[in-house]
């Protein structure tokens, strides 16, 4: 390109035929050193009974706490053990009112196990 370097218009044309080898370029960065990121995620459900009441709960390996919901704690008979002196609020993606904290109740599992072999 041999417009001139001062005019808007030729600085918006490099831009747009520079743009895409810079966003290549971090593509390529992102692939080497964080993989994982480009992975399809399968999300890991489990059935499992609280005080008799039926669940599929999400789990996740990476939360540093257990959250249910106060409907879902209302229906498992749970809220007459909140602490409600643990009352706050949570942030993360949006933020959402935290009403207290139950310290122990007994969650039950169904487990499945499969068999498999590396061939």
């Amino acid at each position: 390109m041999y417009a001139d370097p001062f005019d808007v218009e030729a600085q918006r044309k490099i831009e747009v035929a520079i743009r895409p080898k810079g966003i290549d370029e971090k593509l390529a960065t992102a692939l080497e050193y964080n993989p994982e990121a480009f992975a399809r995620v399968v999300m890991l459900y489990v059935d499992m009974e609280v005080n008799g009441v039926p669940l599929k709960a999400f789990v996740d390996s990476g939360a540093q706490s257990t959250i249910i919901s106060k409907s879902c704690a209302e229906r498992c008979g749970l809220l007459r053990l909140l602490d409600e002196r643990y009352k706050g609020v949570a942030h993360g993606v949006g933020q959402s009112e935290i009403l207290g904290l139950i310290f122990f109740f007994l969650i039950f599992f169904q487990v499945f196990c499969t068999k498999s072999s590396i061939i």
